[in-house]
Order: structure tokens, then C-alpha cells, then sequence
């Protein structure tokens, strides 16, 4: 679906790189698994970022395709479904409704691999849920204060809970 692809691509273009040598990171890295699944990563070779969307796939394939152009013409299509094919000369095709594109891909091999964290003290949290708790406590946060201490928010991590701590001097937040 168009609009979904829409709205979830914000957190990507938030790491794609401007200009770089390696004209793999300034992509997205779409890959298709079968039976419904386009996972979509964006790496600047600092910081990474993938996405999960639904979709109907026919064939599972990765290719990178340049992502201010996938941006913009996600933006002028119209119609509610896109489709995007990429042939044996990685020329991709996007259609939707009575909008058709098209631009060149490159291979999905080509594209940094983003490391694998691993760790035997980790823990995996939804995104929404994070979010929620950081919003409650970043009123409180210490923005330009002179001691770092202040400028961020303090987790503490136990086996079975989590608690963030902001305070700029002035407010305090649990």
C-alpha cells in the first residue's frame, strides 16, 4: 500500500546519507521475502535503520534503490496500491494507478551490512512502547545545561523493569 510505505519511510530517510562514495548508502535496501513480507533498511555506515511492511511478493529479490528519488515518487503517484518490479538489467518499475516510473536499481548485495548487535544482557521493546516513556520524562530533560548530566535521560535496567530518570536542575521525572 502506497500510503503505509508513505508514512513509515520518514524514520529511513532520517539516515540516508546526502553524498557519499559509496553510492549504496545514499539507497534503501528493499528485499522481498516470500510469502508477504518487503523489509526496508537505510545504513550510513554509522547508524542503521529497517522497516517491515506487508506486501505481496511473486519473487523474493533485494536491490537498492536511490532514496530521495524513491521519496519523490512516492509522493506524485497516485492510486491507493504500488507496484515496483525490477528486471535482469536493474531497472526498477513503479506503478500505481495511472502513474508508471522508472529508475535504476543496484544489486542488493552491494549494500553495507549492518552489524549485528548481540549480547547476552539484552532484550528486545516494542517501538511504541519506548516512546510512550520517553515522552513522559523528556519535559524534564536538560537541553544546553553546562553539566552533560543533565542534557539526556537516565535508564536503568534491571531483569524485570525499566525506569527513565530527567532532570535539568529545575524538574524531575520518573
Amino acid at each position: 500500500k502506497r500510503q503505509e510505505i508513505s508514512n513509515k519511510i520518514a524514520p529511513l530517510m532520517s539516515v540516508v546519507s546526502g553524498k557519499s562514495t559509496l553510492t549504496a548508502v545514499e539507497g534503501i535496501l528493499i528485499e522481498a521475502k516470500m510469502p508477504d513480507t518487503c523489509i526496508m533498511t537505510t545504513y550510513d555506515l554509522q547508524k542503521g535503520v529497517r522497516i517491515t511492511v506487508e506486501a505481496k511478493v511473486i519473487e523474493e529479490g533485494s536491490f537498492i534503490i536511490n532514496a530521495q528519488k524513491f521519496v519523490q515518487t512516492l509522493r506524485v503517484m497516485d492510486g491507493e496500491e504500488i507496484t515496483l518490479t525490477v528486471d535482469s538489467k536493474l531497472s526498477a518499475s513503479f506503478v500505481s494507478g495511472r502513474s508508471s516510473h522508472k529508475m535504476i536499481a543496484l544489486k542488493g548485495e552491494d549494500f553495507p551490512s549492518i552489524p549485528e548487535l548481540s549480547s547476552d544482557r539484552s532484550f528486545i521493546m516494542s517501538q511504541a512502547i519506548l516512546k510512550n516513556m520517553i515522552s513522559k520524562v523528556d519535559f524534564a530533560m536538560g537541553v544546553n545545561d553546562q553539566r552533560a548530566v543533565l542534557n539526556g535521560t537516565f535508564f536503568k535496567i534491571t531483569d524485570d523493569s525499566i525506569m527513565l530518570v530527567s532532570c535539568d536542575s529545575f524538574k524531575l521525572a520518573k
